[in-house]
């Protein structure tokens, strides 16, 4: 009896030990807004430097 108690008590510590994933850590580094009614991020606005390039090239 003492050790399925000990079996029992092994298993509850390594599963509550086990709850803690540090790969599912939310992503912080883009801002999510809502635009009518849709999430949107930040960097859907933003431009890539290769579009930014060809920007200043078309300008006279």
């Amino acid at each position: 009896m003492k050790i399925l108690f000990y079996v029992a008590l092994s298993i509850v510590g390594l599963s509550l030990t086990g709850c803690e994933d540090p790969l599912n850590k939310p992503r912080t580094d883009t801002r999510t807004m809502i635009i009518g009614g849709v999430p949107v991020h930040d960097q859907d606005y933003q431009l890539r430097d290769e579009h930014l390039i060809v920007q200043n090239q078309l300008k006279p």
